[in-house]
């Protein structure tokens, strides 16, 4: 396995500045390959909490919050796979994968939140996460078996093609492009109500919401990139 490669991405809120670091591959040895576990363990959590107690916009950065550390569980998830370390924690297998199809929806919510069109999480909306629910079930004959069976089943994984997980890439892929459909969407028309009133600070959201956006499509870019 080679050594780590680092990808960090900054963003802007309210003239604040977030960088989120992804390792997308394991280093030479054990001491670093721990030292990164709990460094991407630690930045998840130091954004999520970072994002949890700003007073601005609370109901917004709690999706984002959420979008953050799923997302840092997921690149910890493909840490344990590209270092092979997976085979020291068996039942880690396939725990985070579902959480995959989370993101749009959570990214879609604090589009939302932050444009003013969404006010409070309500009961209908657990339906956008009914995709991760699927996946866990299909999933549940995996989570049952011993820790031999699944140290068996991620060796043979490493050695064989899994035709279903590019089959789960592109459902995904679908997923997200269809959430973006209804985020710019969304964007367009709330630039539209405040055109005639436009001021700075609504400028500089709209400009985060774009930023934000780019920064997903990289994200998952990378992501992909490190499934394949």
């Amino acid at each position: 396995v080679g050594p780590v490669r680092r990808a960090a991405f900054s963003f802007f809120d309210d003239r604040q500045e977030i960088t989120i670091m992804v390792f997308i591959h394991g280093s030479d040895n054990v001491c670093n390959q721990v030292a990164e576990l709990v460094a991407a363990i630690v930045q998840g959590f130091f954004l999520t909490i970072v994002l949890i107690i700003r007073k601005n916009n609370k109901k917004a950065n709690m999706y984002l919050a959420l979008f953050v550390f799923l997302f840092s569980l997921l690149a910890l998830s493909d840490i344990l796979m590209e270092t092979k370390l997976i085979l020291s924690y068996p039942n880690m297998l396939n725990v985070f994968d579902p959480l995959l199809f989370a993101l749009a929806p959570l990214c879609f919510f604090y589009i939302l939140s932050t444009t003013g069109s969404k006010k409070s999480f309500r009961l209908i909306d657990v339906l956008h996460f009914i995709p991760t629910l699927i996946l866990y079930g299909l999933f549940s004959p995996v989570y049952v078996l011993s820790s031999n069976e699944k140290k068996k089943a991620i060796v043979e994984s490493y050695n064989e093609i899994d035709k279903g997980v590019n089959i789960i890439l592109l459902i995904i892929s679908v997923q997200i492009l269809i959430y973006f459909i209804f985020i710019f969407k969304n964007i367009k028309i709330h630039r539209k109500n405040i055109k005639n009133f436009f001021s700075y600070s609504k400028n500089v959201d709209l400009m985060w919401i774009r930023n934000f956006l780019i920064l997903l499509l990289i994200l998952w870019t990378g992501l992909t990139i490190a499934s394949i």
